[in-house]
């Protein structure tokens, strides 16, 4: 019997990081709301949008979904629902299979519900009624639904707002990761919007990832390591945030290991250190009032010099990736964005020069080797987008 060909997990991320930034840069100002998405996925964890309406909520849902694929034609991979206080159980989690019912016996099924799919998406989630809520509570943690188990990976959910009532403050505990989305700010991402709808620009085409291969990658997440220094930043989150109200329980910590474990996995390191740690500021808050004490909180952790790398990087990249997206699968969406990349490509090349000249300058003393790997991966990425923005570029610098 022939052995099945071991997954590339590598493999697997590069084509996550490649859809990150192809909606990155077709849906704007969501670099973190995609990111932790993805997260969400690789740890089997939900994630929560609250916003209003027109914020592409559910634009994203649909398109995190449809990078994911499954051989089995029976998969339902994904399914949406949008509940309201009429909404019940049969409509939205399960139906009884009548002919049982006619013979006395109490059988539900999943089929055409969102519990039956892999990903889903519950929109305006606040806003389900009691039945209806507590069906969700045990589909969301224990994946099981009127005694049938539901395949549910991961579940996008949105509202327009938080809901009030503390009998939905078991609903948010089952979001480990949350975010709060509003309209675009930047002026920059406010004109590239209209351009791109006054010129009809189709969503970007993401690089299929099947079930198999995020099943592989799970388990390459899951087996990643972390430093100490990052035990001894969570328990000082934890009493520094308790100091000013905010309570992190021991759920959420043990909930705040995995996630840190996809985030380091995503940043392409070997293990998770104190410059992944950023991410936790979707996970330590419960209630938006919390947010500004957990953002300071974690602002008192030493990143370290990865961690400054890592934001250089970020920041002189940006741009650049923002401008590839448009170019998908060999082809540019328009001639007009393929001539604004190349006319922009001298600018990206002078930032990639300029990035690895302030992290060479971060060199200047001891570090320890592992910093110096995660600086050769960062000065690898620039090295990278210098050549192909050199490339394509008709300036010599």
């Amino acid at each position: 019997m022939t052995e099945p060909t071991p997954i590339d997990v590598a493999s697997v991320r590069s084509r996550l990081l490649a859809n990150e930034r192809a909606l990155g840069g077709f849906v704007y100002e969501r670099e973190d709301v995609i990111r932790m998405a993805n997260v969400a996925t690789l740890t089997g964890e939900h994630t929560l949008w609250v916003g209003p309406p027109g914020t592409a909520k559910s634009f994203l849902a649909r398109l995190l979904a449809a990078q994911f694929t499954d051989d089995d034609p029976g998969t339902v991979v994904y399914r949406e629902y949008l509940l309201s206080r009429q909404a019940t159980e049969a409509d939205v989690l399960a139906h009884k299979c009548i002919p049982s019912f006619m013979q006395g016996v109490d059988k539900w099924l999943l089929d055409g519900h969102m519990t039956e799919a892999t990903f889903a998406f519950a929109d305006e989630i606040f806003k389900a009624s009691g039945s209806t809520l507590n069906g969700c509570l045990g589909w969301l943690n224990e994946r099981l639904v009127k005694g049938h188990k539901s395949p549910l990976i991961t579940c996008f959910a949105a509202s327009n707002e938080f809901g009030e009532d503390d009998s939905l403050k078991a609903l948010r505990d089952r979001f480990a990761i949350a975010h709060v989305v509003g309209y675009m700010q930047d002026r920059k991402a406010r004109l590239s919007f209209a351009k791109d709808r006054a010129a009809n620009r189709p969503a970007p085409a993401l690089q299929a990832i099947t079930l198999t291969e995020l099943a592989a990658a799970q388990s390459a997440v899951a087996a990643l390591g972390l430093d100490d220094a990052v035990f001894e930043a969570l328990a000082d989150l934890q009493v520094n945030l308790e100091g000013v109200g905010v309570n992190v329980s021991d759920r959420k910590v043990g909930k705040a290991l995995s996630i840190l474990r996809a985030f380091a996995w995503m940043d392409g390191a070997s293990s998770v250190g104190l410059e992944h740690v950023e991410c936790l500021k979707h996970v330590l808050w419960n209630d938006p009032a919390e947010i500004p004490a957990v953002e300071a909180a974690l602002g008192g952790v030493n990143k370290g010099i990865v961690g400054e790398i890592r934001a250089i990087v970020e920041d002189s990249l940006r741009d650049f990736y923002a401008a590839r997206a448009a170019y998908v699968n060999g082809a540019w969406a328009s001639h007009e964005a393929k001539r604004s990349y190349e006319d922009k490509c001298p600018l990206f090349m002078e930032k990639c020069l300029e990035a690895g000249r302030v992290i060479r300058a971060k060199f200047s003393g001891q570090v320890p080797q592992r910093v110096k790997d995660r600086a050769r991966d960062y000065m690898e990425e620039l090295r990278v987008a210098f050549e192909t923005a050199k490339g394509d570029s008709k300036v010599n610098i």
